[in-house]
């Protein structure tokens, strides 16, 4: 059996095609399916031997994810400007260079009970990088599923991760009353030279939700462009 006449089987077995095999249930199903059959065809028509297989596929993979084959260097030719002084890497999308503070907003994922989906939280999503750098497993925080229905703030946000004993990771540059951060500023996790002023208790501010998304490689963030 071949690629081809596996994909159609299974798409049958899950309801996806009527037992004859002419005609899609569902419309947007349909579309992807096909578009999936036209890349199996490509595939069959290559040739590949059991040994080669896998690293195709797998090449393929990280390339039509817009991942890179090799660790960042941190190189100049990897960087593009996306707001002055603040740099967006071609290679990852998900890595930033703000005054020369590097971090990877993907680093960090979030899920309400052990059950719960997944999501990324803007800042909160944040690991720092230092080159070269490859990618570790996304750190995945699971919150008491209690929560979910409260619609956390960001300083909310910030006080419950504090009692699971994660916190924040910020740029120096960050401005603490700008994020509106209100956890006591010692457990925060911040880079080097960090002032006495930034680390003073954090007062009252208004909720963090200036952003814009940016979109390069394939790779969509929002990520705050004016701190």
């Amino acid at each position: 059996m071949g690629y081809v006449e596996h994909a159609k089987k299974e798409f049958k077995a899950l309801g996806w095609i009527d037992a004859d095999g002419d005609h899609y249930t569902d419309d947007m199903q349909e579309v992807v399916c096909k578009n999936t059959l036209e890349l199996l065809e490509v595939l069959a028509d290559q040739h590949y031997s059991g040994a080669t297989i896998g690293y195709a596929l797998n090449l393929f993979t990280k390339l039509a994810q817009f991942k890179p084959l090799g660790p960042l260097t941190g190189d100049d030719s990897e960087w593009i400007e996306i707001k002055d002084n603040h740099f967006q890497n071609t290679r990852r999308g998900s890595v930033f260079k703000k005054r020369g503070f590097v971090y990877d907003v993907d680093g960090r994922c979030f899920r309400y009970g052990v059950r719960g989906g997944q999501f990324t939280r803007g800042w909160f999503s944040r690991i720092p990088v230092t080159f070269p750098y490859t990618a570790p497993k996304r750190e995945l925080i699971t919150l008491p599923r209690k929560l979910i229905a409260k619609e956390l703030s960001d300083q909310e946000f910030a006080k419950e991760l504090e009692k699971l004993g994660h916190v924040p990771y910020l740029c120096p540059q960050d401005s603490l009353k700008e994020l509106g951060i209100e956890i006591i500023s010692e457990t925060l996790s911040m880079g080097e030279g960090v002032d006495d002023e930034m680390q003073a208790s954090c007062i009252d501010a208004q909720d963090f939700n200036t952003s814009s998304s940016e979109h390069l490689a394939g790779y969509e963030v929002s990520e705050n462009l004016d701190n």
